[in-house]
């Protein structure tokens, strides 16, 4: 259905988007208009998701797929993490499945996190 895919398709973008959100700040909040626009996607995805409940893992594997590479601004990787976990206010039932794509990711960006003092080891 076009709604389905119109929904799934605005979710990933503002999930994730491909840069830093206009008037984010340093802290890496989203500004106003960017809480507000994805408020009405998680409205309409809640929406679209009553009507097509088999949608739900659907989603879940499109937004594993849309997660932000590790080297994004910060500020995209805390819109994107934002989004996912409010996702569990509508879709409690995804709690496992998002908790896990979580906690896979952030150790992912852990591994490759190299200390200041492995650094020093390494100079002359």
């Amino acid at each position: 259905s076009g709604d389905y895919e119109a929904a799934m398709d605005a979710a990933e973008t503002v999930f994730a988007p491909a840069h830093t959100p206009a008037g984010s700040s340093e802290e890496g909040a989203p500004s106003p208009e960017e809480t507000q626009k994805a408020l009405r996607v998680h409205r309409a995805l809640r929406r679209v998701l009553e009507t097509v409940p088999t949608g739900a893992m659907t989603l879940v594997e499109l937004l594993s797929g849309s997660f932000p590479h590790r080297r994004k601004h910060v500020t995209i990787q805390i819109c994107f993490l934002s989004n996912l976990l409010y996702v569990l206010q509508y879709l409690p039932h995804l709690l496992k499945p998002i908790l896990s794509l979580v906690v896979d990711r952030l150790i992912r960006i852990d591994v490759e996190i190299v200390p200041p003092e492995a650094l020093d080891d390494h100079l002359p």
